[in-house]
């Protein structure tokens, strides 16, 4: 294959990727991962879905919709094959696979493939923390594939039918793997409402598009339910977590990537683009409410922006007495042969972490998460008090344990997951009430509740590594 023209910068572009991807795949630093592993695997143990929770002793039986079966059972799959380890590297393809549908849609927008390294670089750094192992990961794959197709929608007629399915289709699975593909119906509800202001005769195409999707969203295992779920998914989850809260104005990814989509967002009205635009504008708005939407709205921008035609910069003619041949305009260009060199260089980079990556592949990040050897410690079928981070991780190491709470909060509500941080981070109040209920205890090293059970009657420590300790009652 030729490097210097046709695919062959843009394969390079996608490989210049790899050293990013690898940078986050090493580290396993979200509970989710945990959880939705050990659902997998209940899955797949019952061969059915659970409708109520089987994982706490504060929410037992409580009414659960599984938000991501199809993702959970692949991570089950994944760690029974290999551990943490293969959960890892899924995840890791999984951003790969997102970050080359990115590029996909650069190009086909028109950019150039140096443009399009360099933003999409930027943008998976800028927004590394959020490219773990959770269902989100599927939403980075298909949210290009939604965009490709939907453009397609308003092209001949005799493409339509095809497009149609392919949107239907899109939904479906989306949907199973993770419930947010609803985010589709009102993305493209609003290109509806674009198209019939600045395209009106594409209309009817763009209208039997989100007509398809919506239908596509419905076959799922909870039909229409999904819907509400999602609202309480959002409810529950507002300003408790960080990725739920506004975004952090003082860090200088979050204004990049605000700044960035708002520059796309700019980029398409000026086109007057109905299907692209709204497809930036509500990511983009949705980011100054919830932080975990900029990742979407950024990786929609590193799509548009690089094919931004931009003003070429000219070098003007020099005056001069004595008369000179005509200089044309010097166009400054880096080439393909300038993609070529950045991923040689980033090829050595990641040859580089190989090394590193291969011993601590899918290691949990041991400043959160507490060695089995002190998980070990503690009785069969105890009832824990643990801390909100801790309880995915021991729902997939000790399955036989019931936890108080994990970050389903859909299952448990914002006030129970705040009382029960209350009652794990406080050093002081009545010991008695914030540990009723519970056999074993499970909390950061630096935990309030830690203090006082050091010294506390009835109480033993009986594990503890830099990451947590473990008490148990008696």
């Amino acid at each position: 294959m030729d490097l210097a023209r046709g695919r062959g910068p843009w394969l390079l572009a996608w490989l210049a990727v790899a050293p990013i991807v690898a940078l986050r795949a090493g580290t396993l630093a979200e509970s989710d991962t945990f959880w939705q592993t050990r659902t997998g695997e209940l899955i797949l143990d019952l061969g059915r879905l659970p409708t109520a929770d089987p994982f706490s002793w504060t929410a037992a039986g409580r009414p659960w919709t599984v938000n991501s079966w199809g993702f959970d059972v692949l991570l089950a799959w994944a760690y029974r094959s290999g551990g943490l380890p293969a959960i890892a590297l899924a995840g890791a393809v999984l951003a790969f696979l997102a970050a080359g549908l990115v590029l996909l849609v650069a190009r086909r927008l028109g950019a150039g493939p140096l443009a399009a390294t360099v933003v999409v670089q930027g943008a998976a750094l800028a927004q590394l923390t959020f490219l773990s192992v959770r269902p989100q990961l599927v939403d980075y794959c298909v949210i290009p594939v939604l965009v490709l197709l939907t453009r397609g929608v308003t092209r001949p007629a005799a493409q339509l039918p095809a497009r149609l399915v392919g949107l239907g289709a899109l939904a479906t699975v989306w949907v199973n793997l993770h419930s947010t593909a609803v985010m589709g119906v009102p993305l493209l509800a609003a290109a509806a409402v674009a198209t019939a202001v600045w395209r009106p005769a594409a209309l009817g195409r763009v209208g039997a598009a989100l007509a398809v999707y919506t239908l596509g969203v419905m076959v799922n295992p909870a039909g229409p339910q999904i819907l509400a779920q999602a609202v309480t998914v959002a409810r529950e989850s507002t300003g408790l977590i960080t990725e739920w809260s506004r975004p952090e104005l003082t860090s200088p990814a979050v204004v990049a990537g605000l700044v960035a989509a708002a520059a796309a967002a700019v980029v398409t009205w000026r086109s007057r683009d109905p299907l692209l635009f709204p497809l930036l504008a509500l990511p983009a708005l949705g980011s100054l409410v919830w932080a975990r939407m900029l990742p979407v709205a950024v990786l929609l921008a590193a799509a548009v922006l690089p094919a931004t035609r931009l003003p070429r910069l000219v070098l003007p003619e020099r005056p001069s007495r004595t008369p000179l041949p005509t200089v044309k305009p010097v166009v400054v260009s880096w080439g393909r042969r300038g993609v070529l060199s950045l991923a040689i260089a980033l090829a050595l980079v990641c040859a580089l972490l190989a090394g590193g990556l291969a011993a601590g592949l899918g290691r949990p990040d041991p400043a959160t998460y507490p060695a089995v050897a002190v998980t070990d410690r503690l009785p069969l079928r105890c009832h824990v008090l643990n801390s909100y981070l801790l309880g995915g991780w021991l729902e997939l190491v000790r399955p036989d344990l019931l936890v108080s709470v994990d970050s389903r909060n859909d299952v448990f509500g914002a006030e129970q997951v705040r009382r029960n941080e209350a009652a794990v981070t406080r050093s002081t109040g009545d010991l008695a009430a914030d540990t009723a209920g519970a056999d074993c205890v499970v909390v950061p090293a630096t935990a309030g509740l830690a203090t006082r059970l050091r010294s506390a009657p009835g109480w033993r420590l009986v594990a503890q590594d830099a990451a947590a300790v473990a008490f148990v009652r008696g």
